[in-house]
């Protein structure tokens, strides 16, 4: 049985005070927060991307009928709370999130590419936890450049970064919005583990921030191919209780911590090499990803998959480079899928 989650309507963007705040108006009443945004991460290392993006996705989620807090809003419970979450939040976060502001959804995410030179690119993954179940319902990551748009004759080619950060983030909103959620058994009737925790990858690439940013468009392709996966904050966060920081690996008696207090049958994890937008013209460089994943069965203490997947943006094209992919996450996108999708053969 599929259920579809019912936004709140609402025709302005919601602007409303933390749980317990006064109402200077007593006839004003703020609609029930669907969901609050916590502070987005920047992977990109540009600081324009944040001043950018997040505006775009206040008015997208806006423009669904989304009730919504924005994280500058949530910063002060953030502070009082000690709460320092980035991208990723841990089980007792999220619990204190949720009683603070009654919402029923949680938006974490990053910004993962942002370029304004020769061709204007954006990228980013975003993913939303259910504050009542404490489980990921739904993911997006996207990437586009303005040669995305390019069309006949050269014409419709994207220059400016602000509106093709836009076009990009109006796609993410609508693929996450309205939730589809579906309802399963914890056991699968055909024996196959679903319930996977994910160490984020190392990162041996001369890109600053890859093996976060290859981990998370790994959360969206998981959860699309219908695999339950674990919030890594609350895999961060049950190390850290344990004094130890994963990445890229994870010890034998983490891991048994991950089987019998997250309850997730398999680690996925790995480490990235190459991660590299196009250098230069669209017509003469492509981008290129390549990274390792490997899947450990905690319960054995033994890895039973492992991987080397690489991709580049010539890899479909065809005749006077038709097909070509000019963004680097669709190209990451394409790698990763090709592991998820073989996952259980």
């Amino acid at each position: 049985m599929r259920l579809l989650i019912k936004l709140a309507a609402v025709t302005v963007l919601c602007t409303a005070s933390p749980v317990g705040a006064q109402e200077t108006d007593s006839t004003a009443v703020s609609p029930p927060l669907d969901i609050v945004i916590l502070p987005i991460v920047n992977y990109s290392e540009r600081m324009e991307a944040h001043e950018v993006l997040l505006p775009r996705l206040h008015y997208r989620l806006e423009e669904v009928g989304l009730a919504f807090l924005t994280s500058e809003e949530l910063r002060p419970f953030l502070r009082e709370s000690r709460i320092r979450s980035r991208g990723w939040v841990g089980r007792n976060d999220a619990q204190a999130i949720a009683e603070h502001t009654g919402a029923r959804y949680l938006l974490l995410g990053s910004w993962d590419v942002y370029r304004t030179e020769i061709d204007p690119e954006v990228g980013f993954s975003l993913r939303v936890l259910d504050l009542e179940s404490l489980e990921l319902v739904a993911s997006v990551s996207r990437g586009k450049t303005g040669s995305d748009f390019t069309g006949f004759l050269g014409l419709g080619t994207v220059r400016d970064p602000v509106e093709l950060a836009d076009r990009v983030m109006k796609e993410a909103v609508k693929d996450l919005f309205p939730i589809e959620v579906s309802e399963k058994p914890k056991d699968e009737e055909d024996g196959v583990c679903r319930d996977l925790a994910l160490i984020p990858m190392d990162n041996f690439s001369s890109t600053a921030n890859a093996g976060d940013i290859v981990s998370n468009v790994l959360i969206t392709e998981l959860l699309r191919a219908g695999y339950r996966v674990v919030e890594p904050g609350f895999v961060r966060e049950m190390g850290l209780e344990r004094g130890v920081i994963n990445r890229g690996g994870v010890d034998r008696l983490s891991a048994g911590g991950i089987l019998h207090e997250i309850k997730s049958c398999r680690v996925i994890t790995g480490e990235v090499e190459t991660f590299a937008t196009a250098p230069g013209s669209p017509l003469v460089s492509t981008p290129r990803v390549a990274f390792g994943v490997r899947v450990m069965l905690p319960r054995e203490g033994t890895v039973g998959i492992m991987q080397d997947l690489e991709g580049a943006g010539d890899d479909t094209e065809w005749l006077f480079q038709q097909g070509r992919t000019h963004a680097l996450i669709p190209v990451t996108i394409r790698a990763v899928r090709r592991f998820v999708d073989t996952l259980d053969d």
